[in-house]
């Protein structure tokens, strides 16, 4: 097929990976890659060309993917944003917290938020100091902080 055909599929795979960053098709533009060098040195040897892209792109896709996946996802957790920098923070308890009343109100940074505590049959009385676990909607998802 020539190294043309496999640089030009190359590209084509490299741009619809930056596109969709899905990390679909990049195993594929390695494919294509390995068999663009080999058909530098092999002639007429078209249907090894395509096996040897299936057998790269197969192999880095099983191997590499996972790992890849893997290690974004580790990256994404540790880069928090907004409001997701919030959680194990701790916020003061500005009305009495009692998930069965429907009432509580914590401040943090100067933010007054509805509070609820994680677990329901815990009332968490004002001026203590929650964890904030998680935040639903525009209520913060809190647990007491015990004094050592």
């Amino acid at each position: 097929m020539g190294i043309l055909f496999w640089i030009v599929l190359m590209i084509v795979l490299l741009i619809i990976e930056a596109a969709t960053y899905g990390l679909a098709t990049i195993w594929f533009a390695a494919g294509a890659l390995v068999s663009g060098i080999f058909s530098l040195f092999v002639h007429d040897m078209v249907w090894l060309e395509w096996v040897i892209f299936a057998a790269v792109s197969a192999v880095t896709l099983l191997l590499l993917r996972p790992y890849a996946i893997g290690r974004l996802k580790e990256m994404n957790k540790n880069n928090k944003t907004g409001i997701d920098t919030y959680i194990g923070q701790t916020a003061k308890v500005l009305e009495t917290i009692n998930n069965l009343e429907g009432t509580g109100r914590a401040d943090y940074k100067g933010q007054s938020w509805a509070a609820r505590s994680n677990d329901d049959s815990k009332i968490i009385e004002k001026d203590s100091l929650v964890k904030i676990l998680e935040i639903k909607g525009v209520n913060l998802i809190v647990e007491e902080i015990k004094e050592a």
